[in-house]
């Protein structure tokens, strides 16, 4: 009786997180207090407009310090060649958040050029911490001009080749799993955009390249991030959901919205191990599979009213400079992405049992379980108790000992086992809204029936690691607990 009250418990807690942490409202998104810092990291100059707002933009009218990194130069052809392209892409990102910014107000055409919006924003380029090998950390801002606090908002483009067509698609994915071992810019960064510099290219291996051009290995990508996110300190992260699924069909995100993510998101953990002590809240925003495809339905529309105008005004003068949509009202129809925003949030995990979705071979209920430095799935009426940290370390309460991956199971399309370790180098993890339990290097806790536990990819397009599965693969249901220990 004890333990059913126990676990009933921490299941009503746990939704009571639910409803203050997750799937926040725009609503919820506009009362965000004044003088707050809120840093957004996507992979392409419109993933912002399109999934994340109302969100930024209620920010932007709260008066809340907003900077937004685009992580790909969203080029189609091999190392940026089509510069006309990517660049006229970035325009249409500074003409979205001047339009948020209250800056602009007529529909623009789509011809304008780096030198009026240079006369909207003011442009710098400054180092961050970080380790970007023998190059500094540098990055380009484009800062709003006039804005009621100064430097309210901002962008910054780090021009990583996107995911391109033909034999050299999706760099940023093959640089996650190592089948690359660098990418570089496909454009300079440190040089001002006049327009008549703005057609500089850059192309690996070329001797003519500018001194402006950067390249870099996973690892320093991680670092820049993480040293954009000490730069700015911010108390609000938005990056996109780095699982590419929306978990129950098999709809398919894009490459670059996954791994753009799951790179920021090694950079989050790695910052909160050296970021003070309030740590930034964190959401992670689904995109394609938010709206009808394939046969599916979509999620239920959830942006209306003014909040909806405001949001179609910004995505109209963003999607007029990319000629691979239809102008005005491009996002409107027919995928419906303009009136849906969703987000996943991190929970806190209360000290108590941790509880999956999976039961064990003799019919209970398993929970996160460990015995003599091993781990897997134990009864749940034994509530063996872990608890999270603000770094992300599940500790195992008896020993004090955290729940890690170990070196073995880290490597990309590798599925293998948990273990117990050190708190201090171990694993970090989000316990999300959704029930999934998220690892370093974009891995999910699975499990079966037989109680073992192992760690597995994330979906990803590649093949070769697809048996890693879909999406949220097991991990903690939270619908399954309450159903069977709250009746």
């Amino acid at each position: 009786m004890h333990r059913r009250h126990r676990l009933s418990a921490l299941f009503a807690t746990l939704v009571t997180a639910v409803a203050s942490f997750g799937w926040l409202s725009p609503a919820a998104q506009a009362s965000a207090a004044p003088g707050g810092r809120e840093l957004n990291i996507v992979a392409h100059e419109d993933d912002d407009v399109i999934f994340l707002n109302p969100d930024i933009q209620n920010s932007i009218t709260a008066g809340r310090m907003v900077r937004t990194v685009y992580v790909t130069a969203g080029n189609l052809a091999h190392d940026g060649a089509d510069f006309d392209y990517w660049q006229s892409r970035e325009r249409g990102a500074l003409a979205a958040y001047a339009t948020m910014g209250g800056k602009v107000t007529q529909q623009l055409t789509g011809t304008e050029s780096y030198a009026y919006f240079s006369t909207l924003y003011d442009f710098s380029s400054h180092t961050v911490p970080g380790a970007c090998g023998a190059q500094p950390c540098t990055i380009d801002v484009w800062t709003l001009k006039g804005t009621p606090t100064p430097g309210q908002v901002s962008v910054t483009f780090l021009r990583i080749s996107g995911a391109n067509t033909g034999t050299s698609m999706w760099p940023l994915e093959k640089l996650w799993q190592g089948s690359l071992t660098s990418l570089m810019t496909v454009g300079p960064i440190g040089i001002s955009y006049a327009d008549s510099t703005a057609r500089q290219s850059c192309t690996p291996g070329s001797a003519t390249n500018s001194a402006g051009c950067r390249t870099y290995t996973l690892d320093q990508l991680t670092s820049l991030m993480g040293g954009i996110m000490q730069d700015f300190a911010p108390d609000r992260i938005r990056l996109q959901d780095p699982s590419g699924t929306d978990y129950t069909t098999a709809l398919r995100d894009h490459t670059d919205h996954m791994h753009g993510a799951r790179v920021a998101l090694e950079a989050y953990w790695n910052y909160l191990k050296r970021a003070p002590a309030d740590t930034p809240g964190l959401l992670l925003y689904r995109a394609y599979y938010t709206g009808p495809a394939d046969g599916f339905p979509g999620l239920p529309p959830n942006v209306s009213g003014a909040p909806l105008s405001a949001k179609d005004a910004a995505l109209n003068n963003d999607c007029v400079f990319d000629n691979q949509t239809t102008g005005p009202g491009c996002y409107q129809t027919p995928d419906g992405w303009a009136q849906r925003r969703y987000a996943l949030a991190p929970l806190p995990l209360l000290p108590g049992p941790v509880a999956n979705g999976v039961l064990l071979d003799d019919g209970q209920l398993g929970c996160l379980g460990a015995a003599g430095g091993s781990v897997g799935l134990a009864d749940c009426r034994l509530s063996q108790s872990w608890v999270l940290d603000r770094v992300g370390h599940l500790q195992f309460i008896p020993n004090g000992q955290c729940l890690t991956i170990p070196p073995s199971s880290q490597v990309a399309g590798v599925s293998g086992p948990v273990q117990l370790g050190p708190c201090a180098t171990a694993t970090s993890w989000l316990f999300l809204t959704d029930g999934a339990l998220l690892g370093s290097h974009s891995k999910v806790l699975k499990a079966a029936s037989d109680g073992t536990l192992q760690v597995t990819d994330l979906f990803s397009y590649n093949a070769d690691l697809q048996q890693g599965g879909v999406g949220n693969l097991s991990v903690i249901d939270l619908t399954d607990l309450g159903s069977r220990w709250a009746q």
